[in-house]
């Protein structure tokens, strides 16, 4: 199944207050975040590697995250990991194989 898929139809327990969201700007801060236990973590800063091979697969990185997590959804324990490539660049202006992108997320309740 897809991530995106998986995301979708994934909901939070039913007996939980409240759905814990965090929003770093760094991925590898999900380690250091990993008490709080949130169900969504937001990041970017890798700029999805910024310089890939064909097929996204970053050649660059810009943080300790394994490679895979350079962009897009995973499920990382019993969080949601989302990294946005964005639409910037580091040092130097340009990307290869890594076309730059926006995201909407649209947070629904299960109710």
């Amino acid at each position: 199944m897809h991530p995106q898929s998986r995301l979708h139809q994934s909901q939070p327990d039913p007996d939980s207050e409240l759905t814990d969201n965090c929003r770093r700007h760094f991925p590898d801060h999900l380690r250091r975040t990993a008490k709080l236990q949130p169900h969504l973590f937001l990041a970017g800063h890798t700029h999805g590697g910024q310089v890939c091979l064909p097929g996204r697969i970053p050649i660059l990185k810009h943080d300790a995250m394994p490679r895979r997590c350079c962009s897009g959804i995973h499920r990382v324990g019993d969080t949601w990991l989302i990294v946005n490539r964005g639409f910037g660049y580091t040092t130097l202006p340009i990307r290869v194989f890594c076309p730059p992108e926006v995201l909407e997320i649209e947070l629904t309740s299960p109710d």
